[in-house]
């Protein structure tokens, strides 16, 4: 274990934390810290983001149902339009985007790059959301019934998209619209989109290796199954395991790690944020986001140069 893993670790305690308090914010550096600190190509590190953040949403979801913080009516309301968007990205506009060769004023970027870029971009808006946007919980939607199903179908379509396209949870988007929308008060919002979020992170984790191993196993079967073959001679089994570890070089060691120290973290976000007035404290963390938003952009640029 080096020490970039190390630091990766007490990051994912941090990344948790952050989940458990804000129900957002903290799934956004799951991707930066996955490919910059640990090292993985960036679209895998979509998927490991995916991965860690459904599994360690739906264990925060499962606490907040316990405390009675989760509103299943507004959750699947909510969730199934965006776990539709979810999947329709991950089939076809995140599989156009990666094969692609883009152009950005002069600077030609490959689809991974361009991921990485509109990723940044996110992170910048989300840090803006967190610094300045006030938090309106008092002040409830009067509109009618066509314009509150609009709105509420408008925005789990974008959260799907966001989540699909670059493995980001949504949370700043979920949060607000549980409480405008539904008029829950900001635990029950936050404890809502917990399962909002799992599910849309875990069906793009799952879409990744419907498009991506099965199809490839598919069109290469020629020359793929006889390495498996030989893989298989000493494994002497097939299992979900070791084909995504052969074909995906998905690192489940680290994976499993990683995610469980996330889910020890939002346990404790959660107990931290019954006790303490989080708006001083998502302002801080929003300037955080900001930084790393502007490093990540500009990261990404200066490769191609």
């Amino acid at each position: 274990m080096d020490i970039n893993q190390i630091l990766g670790y007490i990051t994912a305690l941090f990344i948790g934390i952050t989940l458990g308090i804000f129900g957002g914010g903290g799934s956004i550096l799951t991707l930066p810290v996955l490919v910059y600190l640990i090292g993985t190509e960036s679209t895998l590190g979509i998927v490991y983001s995916m991965l860690i953040v459904g599994v360690t949403t739906f264990v925060g979801a499962i606490n907040a149902y316990l405390k009675k913080t989760l509103n299943l009516k507004a959750a699947y309301s909510f969730g199934i339009p965006s776990v539709i968007a979810v999947f329709l990205t991950r089939k076809f506009i995140t599989p156009w985007i990666e094969e692609g060769v883009w152009m950005i004023g002069s600077y030609e970027l490959l689809g991974k790059h361009l991921l990485m870029i509109l990723f940044a971009l996110l992170m910048i808006i989300v840090a803006l959301f967190m610094i300045f946007k006030k938090n309106k919980e008092e002040e409830l939607l009067k509109d009618n019934r066509k314009r509150f199903y609009f709105g509420i179908v408008l925005k789990a379509l974008l959260v799907g998209f966001i989540s699909g396209l670059i493995g980001a949870g949504g949370g700043f988007v979920i949060v607000p619209a549980m409480i405008a929308f539904y008029k829950l008060d900001t635990k029950k919002a936050i404890g809502t989109s917990m399962i909002i979020i799992s599910g849309n992170s875990l069906v793009g984790f799952l879409g990744y290796f419907i498009n991506y191993i099965l199809n490839d196993l598919a069109k290469n079967s020629v020359e793929l199954m006889p390495a498996l073959g030989n893989y298989l001679k000493y494994n002497h089994s097939l299992s979900f395991y070791h084909v995504t570890a052969y074909y995906a070089n998905m690192d489940w060691s680290f994976l499993s790690i990683f995610t469980f120290i996330c889910t020890i973290g939002v346990i404790l976000g959660a107990k931290i944020a019954q006790n303490i007035n989080s708006k001083n404290l998502k302002r801080a963390f929003g300037f955080f986001v900001l930084g790393m938003g502007i490093f990540v952009f500009a990261y990404e640029f200066y490769l191609k140069k």
